[in-house]
């Protein structure tokens, strides 16, 4: 009922008010389409409000090459292409701006076997003293105020992409990525966010439940060898055969930022997630959703540095209830630093290092390691091409490889290590 709602309301937008296409530009620098501009002015009648609307997006083509001691089951993909079609509309009228976003994904390899998908869509309010007010299936607000250290990355962004699990097999109970591992940006969210006043900006949202509500019903990936993988992300695997999700979940981020990107910038941020755990399968129980995260950068004219920490607590942690309570004791924290330098206005470097560890009982830890080095250069304003080295070390434990034995959630992968070299180009339009 939600999506049929909001797929009306763009419908309806869409008949009503498009028309002045012109003098808008899209975030990234994505110019607008001169061809639909062209085809607007000519076909479409005129509007006394404000209106835009931009179709732009992203395109990521590079080659991997690895020498990852544990390989996987399936051939490796060494071409890797990934990228976003966004279509924007804005509007506005008497001080009220609104609009709606409509993010698809693009990707080869593991997800939806190359076909688009859903990454993202919602309605918002706007208005200058009291902030924007946007309704739909995005991150949340503790999400869109969290600062990593891929955040200045360039090349594929290594860490910050949270897209290594594309072509590295990490150990079981790892998590190579930055991204929370408890938020769910395809659930049905409202959420608020302040407009800035002397430099503080605060928001906060809620999402009912992110089983039914959700852009996109996720169905149970089924291995080669007939095991079943469950996951939010590349990053993050949850374990046994009663998929964990929140209910009720409030979330809220705040900032403090200061200075110019061209000359002096620091920013500080902190962001927590608050929820119930649920799982509808008997016997199991699932941990409430705590979590908290700090993040921090700073600039100077050409150099920036950006750092991250996150502790996931035990939220979404699943376990038999009459299980040995020491499997019970498991915790995720993650760490990330990044900095960059733009030698010129054409060429960038980056290195950046993220550390990862999963409690599974007092004694025993799954780990990630990963080191990155990338430079990047601008052809053009919307071209890019990169090389990027990273060295991923990541270790299981007896008792994370004994679960996904037991509960055949997931494959069982030792510690593992590997060299990653990629060569790519980046096209923004």
């Amino acid at each position: 009922m939600i999506k049929k709602g909001f797929c009306f309301l763009f419908l309806f937008l869409f008949q009503q008010n498009l028309a002045d296409f012109n003098n808008y530009e899209c975030k990234g620098n994505y110019n607008e389409n001169e061809y639909l501009n062209e085809f607007a002015e000519k076909f479409l009648y005129p509007s006394d409000i404000d209106h835009n609307l931009c179709f732009c997006g992203n395109l990521n083509i590079n080659s991997v090459f690895t020498d990852q001691k544990i390989k996987f089951d399936e051939p490796q993909k060494n071409l890797i292409t990934r990228g976003n079609l966004n279509l924007k509309y804005l509007g506005s009228n008497d001080g009220i701006g609104y609009g709606l976003e409509l993010n698809t994904k693009i990707a080869s390899g593991k997800i939806k076997e190359g076909r688009p998908i859903m990454d993202s869509f919602f309605i918002f309010l706007e208005k200058d003293r009291i902030g924007k007010v946007q309704v739909g299936f995005t991150k949340s607000a503790a999400s869109k105020f969290s600062i990593n250290g891929g955040d200045v990355l360039v090349g594929y962004g290594s860490f910050g992409s949270n897209c290594l699990g594309s072509f590295y097999n990490h150990s079981t109970g790892s998590i190579i990525g930055v991204e929370s591992p408890i938020d769910n940006k395809s659930s049905a969210k409202i959420s608020w966010i302040s407009p800035m006043i002397k430099g503080f900006s605060i928001g906060a949202s809620y999402s009912p439940s992110e089983k039914n509500i959700s852009l996109i019903k996720s169905e149970n990936q089924k291995l080669k060898n007939g095991k079943k993988m469950y996951g939010h992300s590349d990053s993050q695997w949850n374990f046994f055969d009663a998929s964990p999700y929140s209910k009720n979940m409030f979330t809220i981020g705040t900032s403090y930022e200061h200075g110019s990107l061209e000359d002096i910038f620091y920013k500080f941020s902190v962001s927590s997630w608050i929820g119930k755990g649920k799982t509808d399968k008997e016997n199991f129980g699932v941990n409430e959703v705590k979590a908290i995260h700090v993040g921090a950068m700073f600039g100077y004219k050409d150099l920036k540095i950006s750092a991250g920490f996150t502790d996931s607590g035990k939220s979404l942690i699943v376990s038999p209830k009459n299980q040995n309570s020491d499997l019970k004791k498991r915790a995720g924290k993650q760490y990330s630093l990044g900095i960059s330098y733009a030698i010129n206005k054409k060429l960038e470097i980056s290195a950046g290092t993220f550390y990862s560890s999963v409690k599974f009982s007092e004694k025993e830890k799954s780990t990630a390691k990963i080191f990155s080095l990338a430079s990047e250069y601008a052809i053009k304003e919307n071209i890019k091409i990169y090389a990027e080295y990273d060295r991923i070390k990541t270790r299981s434990c007896d008792t994370a490889l004994q679960l996904a034995r037991i509960t055949e959630t997931l494959p069982e992968v030792g510690d593992n290590k590997a060299n990653i070299f990629m060569i790519g180009m980046k096209i923004e339009f």
